[in-house]
């Protein structure tokens, strides 16, 4: 799904942006991506590693969360046709799942998918997530590897770019930013603290996300954060 027609169908997170993009400004810490897209250097060059044997229920610590059990995630109209239209064989790929045990499960009323019993550690993940002895993985990103279908094809926007996150601000530009102890609030995310992937000892941020990056994004803006982050 194109970006800016998944930001004019999300819209931007309700928070004033604007106080953070100056604060960027006047600490230094805010690139220029090109093209009216804004970077925020804080966030997107703390150190990031994704780590899903650390944020799966039932393996994680008692205060870990994840993106797979623990955030809600706004889906677009588009993205949800894709996902509806795919259902037979995503329930084929998560068969073993006792969630999936009956068959399809359908959409209810609020735009969520009703899901069959879910009991344990099961309870708290994405209906997408399957369990393996790594911890975590997404089925709809498995299965685009395996049907050669496009990166993004079948798994939402979000669901891609975690922990980065997309703002529409109110001048047509767009802040590429991420979940960090300076925003998280303002993305109505968990404190970054949580997050297993946001702990130390891994590489920035956007260097581990740069194939997301490219892919979202475009090379350019990729570029573009390499030299903002050796400036």
């Amino acid at each position: 799904m194109d970006v800016n027609d998944w930001l004019d169908d999300q819209g931007a997170p309700e928070a004033d942006w604007t106080r953070v993009v100056l604060q960027r400004a006047m600490s230094g810490q805010l690139g220029d991506g090109g093209e009216g897209v804004l970077l925020d250097m804080l966030a997107l060059t703390q150190p990031h590693a994704c780590r899903p044997h650390l944020c799966t229920p039932g393996m994680r610590g008692p205060s870990d969360r994840s993106c797979c059990a623990d955030l809600e995630v706004s889906v677009a109209d588009e993205e949800v046709d894709v996902i509806e239209e795919a259902l037979p064989e995503i329930a084929a790929a998560m068969h073993a799942d006792p969630r999936w045990a009956d068959g399809v499960p359908v959409w209810n009323d609020d735009g969520a998918l009703v899901r069959h019993s879910d009991p344990g550690s099961r309870r708290k993940r994405c209906v997408f997530a399957e369990s393996t002895p790594d911890g975590l993985r997404c089925v709809l990103h498995r299965l685009e590897l395996q049907t050669d279908r496009e990166p993004g094809e079948l798994k939402p926007l979000p669901c891609r770019l975690f922990p980065l996150a997309l703002v529409a601000m109110g001048d047509g530009s767009v802040l590429v930013t991420a979940i960090h102890k300076k925003t998280a609030r303002d993305l109505a995310s968990r404190p970054a603290r949580v997050f297993p992937c946001l702990s130390k000892d891994a590489p920035p941020l956007y260097e581990s996300e740069r194939d997301v990056i490219e892919s979202v994004l475009g090379a350019e803006v990729y570029d573009a954060i390499v030299v903002a982050a050796n400036a």
